[in-house]
């Protein structure tokens, strides 16, 4: 039992100093810098080089608040030239050495930045390549409206254990030399530490089975949880100890 709770306590504070609730948030209410960085985050890297050659693009008042006006690259009218023409910006996380990334959720406000249609924007991923869609969203037609708040679900295995990833939003207006898509309040979130409770007492429990029995852990142990593993073997008493 003591050599159970001393595992188990290595393995949440490993799995915790990776996981802090916030891998990232863009307020743009200044500029393009984030507000937050989470634990353990080695950079977090905006670039909108390729939206409109960056002259028209910025963080801007756009009558219901501060946004970053996104303007689409020369072309792009629609989700399939947006993509066509590369028509996005990119917020790319790149995790500390030895630690690893397994995001739950990425939110955002968006919104049109005038009454124009049609407008709207697609979020892709470098997991697969960016050659599927996360999301594409036709904003609402009509009058322009305070931006709306969407939501990706990140949760999938294909997005858990990664040392660095990418997320791509394309964006496309009627007119891109003078219609944007705006945006605020992009955040990408992992669980908070406490959900991580059981997997920290499972995996202390499945190495103080196999220490007690020999043979290799490692096989056992999910990729982003394997740092855990030297701890909890320095933890584990001697033979006759347990």
């Amino acid at each position: 039992m003591r050599s159970l709770l001393w595992m188990s306590a290595a393995v949440l504070l490993t799995s915790t100093s990776s996981y802090a609730g916030i891998v990232y948030s863009f307020p743009f209410n200044v500029d393009t810098s984030p507000s937050q960085v989470g634990t353990n985050v080695q950079s977090v890297i905006f670039d909108d080089a390729n939206l409109n050659g960056n002259f028209f693009t910025c963080v801007c008042d756009d009558g219901f608040g501060p946004v970053y006006q996104a303007y689409p690259t020369a072309g792009s009218t629609s989700a399939a030239l947006a993509l066509a023409n590369s028509s996005f910006f990119t917020i790319t996380v790149t995790m500390n050495p030895g630690f690893f990334l397994n995001p739950e959720t990425l939110t955002y406000d968006v919104g049109k930045g005038g009454n124009a249609d049609p407008r709207g924007y697609i979020i892709r991923s470098s997991v697969d390549g960016f050659s599927s869609d996360l999301v594409s969203v036709l904003l609402p037609a009509g009058a322009q409206q305070a931006p709306a708040s969407g939501s990706v679900d990140l949760s999938a295995a294909q997005f858990q254990g990664l040392s660095v990833l990418s997320l791509r939003f394309y964006v496309f207006t009627p007119d891109p030399s003078v219609n944007s898509v705006d945006w605020a309040n992009v955040t990408l979130s992992t669980p908070e530490p406490g959900t991580l409770l059981l997997m920290g007492l499972a995996l202390a429990l499945i190495v103080t089975v196999r220490l007690s029995g020999g043979g290799r852990t490692s096989r056992l142990i999910p990729l982003e949880l394997r740092p855990a593993l030297s701890l909890c073997r320095a933890y584990a008493p001697p033979p006759g100890r347990r």
